[in-house]
């Protein structure tokens, strides 16, 4: 093995190294950012069924209250609980049957509100139809935009990889990609990403105080600017680039 394969393979493993980083981060960044419905999952508190000894206490709690100002809730209660233990059975029955009738009401309610649920459960069922149809598009078109901006950032990342192991080890950087597996090969180059490679250096060499992400909204801008018979230029070199990957 020559020397140039021998630098050939380690350039090979630091590209593939790379890239598996990069997609291991668009891919965190895809599963932590999963479309998400805006609505939120509340959970239900089941109602406490009454019994006798708290009906009898919510009808008396305000009037011991009201004799007894000064004591706390805890005081309070204990002379409750005295009260009530006070009582006689019969008097205890009372609140008992009380207590059930209350349950009863309770129950009834919650039944209605389920039967009411049903409704509309039925009579909606198309709209829930369409709505789902129009939250599936929507996820389709995010992930259609999603897919189009990752491509864009892969193809620049692989650039500058590229470039710099090529200035580094002096191979060309059609030698490079074609050392590599079609599988980790960068994704194909369009006209932006041609056009992108091209002019980030020179304006990163304009605005050293810029970041990446304001470079790349610069160089977003000149090429909103460019005519169609500029931007097919591009188009053109981008198309033969592709060819190195086939």
């Amino acid at each position: 093995m020559n020397k140039k394969n021998k630098i050939s393979n380690k350039i090979l493993n630091k590209i593939l190294k790379d890239s598996i980083n990069f997609d291991n981060i668009i891919t965190s960044f895809l599963l932590t950012k999963q479309w998400k419905d805006n609505t939120k999952i509340k959970t239900k508190t089941k109602k406490k069924r009454k019994n006798a000894y708290t009906v009898f206490s919510s009808k008396y709690r305000s009037i011991v209250k009201q004799e007894n100002p000064d004591k706390k809730f805890g005081e309070i209660s204990k002379i409750i609980g005295k009260k009530w233990k006070d009582l006689i059975q019969e008097e205890k029955l009372t609140y008992r049957n009380e207590a059930l009738r209350l349950n009863q009401i309770s129950k009834n309610q919650i039944h209605n509100k389920e039967e009411k649920k049903l409704i509309v459960f039925t009579n909606n069922e198309n709209s829930l139809e369409n709505d789902n149809s129009y939250k599936e598009n929507q996820k389709k078109l995010f992930q259609k935009h999603l897919t189009k901006l990752t491509q864009n950032i892969h193809n620049i990342l692989f650039d500058i990889i590229i470039s710099d192991i090529s200035n580094k080890y002096n191979i060309s950087q059609k030698e490079l990609v074609k050392c590599i597996p079609f599988k980790n090969k960068k994704l194909k180059k369009n006209a932006y990403t041609i056009f992108s490679s091209s002019h980030r250096k020179k304006i990163k060499q304009l605005h050293p105080e810029k970041n990446f992400g304001e470079i790349s909204k610069m160089v977003g801008l000149k090429w909103k600017q460019l005519t169609d018979e500029e931007k097919l230029v591009y188009k053109t070199k981008a198309e033969e680039e592709n060819k190195i990957l086939d």
